[in-house]
């Protein structure tokens, strides 16, 4: 008799949203959707060598060349890892301003609702489902 759970699926996490704006860099502003990879490496873009190595490049001259990846661990959860950055990786809420509540020291869970700092940077991670939902209802009206 074949086994059950063989023939489970194991459910996929809904995509992140990653949302960037530089401070200093009229026109950055983007978002990037975890949906192809399970891997993205941030980092600042200093050459098109640099450019092609990065899933996430940032113009920041306080983001380090490999700051800090983001990655789907192997239970499905998005996980944060600073990459022995020269300033950090913060974890926090935007509102208003960016409230941090955590250095990144080691692999931290991320959720939708969070934000990063990567140096002047402010990242925001929201669910790419509830973006979506967002996107209809505005396309709708």
């Amino acid at each position: 008799m074949p086994n059950i759970l063989q023939f489970t699926k194991q459910p996929q996490p809904d995509p992140l949203a990653i949302h960037i704006k530089e401070p200093n860099v009229p026109g950055y502003d983007f978002s990037y959707n975890t949906y192809k990879k399970s891997e993205y490496l941030i980092g600042r873009a200093t050459n098109p060598i640099s450019l092609k190595l990065l899933q996430i490049p940032l113009q920041n001259l306080y983001v380090s060349r490999k700051h800090c990846r983001i990655y789907r661990n192997e239970v499905g959860v998005w996980m944060i890892e600073d990459l022995n950055s020269e300033n950090g990786t913060i974890l926090g809420h935007l509102q208003k301003h960016f409230i941090p509540f955590h250095k990144v020291n080691r692999p931290t869970p991320l959720e939708p609702g969070m934000a990063i700092q990567i140096g002047q940077v402010i990242l925001t991670v929201q669910s790419a489902q509830a973006i979506r939902r967002h996107w209809w209802q505005f396309r709708a009206a």
